[in-house]
């Protein structure tokens, strides 16, 4: 129709076509993409289902770092499970400090829930008086203790 939208039978043709997939769950995709119920997906649709989708991959993504650093499986990340995996210090910033700067609850460990705002939270590391504005990314010189958070975050890409 060249009209903005995406219709029914035009999403299952690609879908049963390029990706194989059965027209009944062709339809459950139309479905759940169609948040109107009109019978046709809008870009807006179609736009906030793909962002939606690019979220859970991040987070995929950040649970699979995260677990990196659990080396023990304990649902946390202790001061020696990031010795092990990064050694002493990390960008001039010692393991003990980094877990302070992102140990929001005061537990002496980090959480996934406190790993993920470290992460994703500048507002976090702002409040906290942190800058990621002196990180040393390049590994060319050295980190102030301040800016634990923001190593946490370079640690955390560097293993994803």
């Amino acid at each position: 129709k060249n009209n903005g939208t995406i219709q029914l039978e035009d999403l299952a043709e690609v879908l049963t076509k390029q990706l194989s997939l059965p027209m009944e769950e062709a339809k459950k995709v139309f479905k759940a993409l169609d948040q109107t119920g009109g019978h046709e997906i809008h870009y807006s649709e179609f736009l906030a289902a793909t962002l939606n989708a690019k979220l859970v991959l991040n987070e995929a993504m950040i649970r699979e770092a995260f677990q990196k650093f659990d080396v023990e499986h304990t649902g946390r990340i202790s001061v020696d499970n990031l010795r092990s995996v990064l050694g002493d210090e990390f960008g001039g910033a010692k393991m003990e400090d980094i877990i302070k700067a992102c140990d929001f609850k005061g537990q002496g460990v980090i959480d996934y829930d406190e790993f993920l705002q470290a992460l994703t939270s500048d507002e976090a590391s702002h409040a906290m008086g942190l800058s990621t504005a002196d990180v040393d990314v390049d590994g060319v010189g050295g980190a102030k203790e301040a800016d634990s958070v923001a190593i946490a975050k370079k640690v955390s890409s560097s293993l994803l």
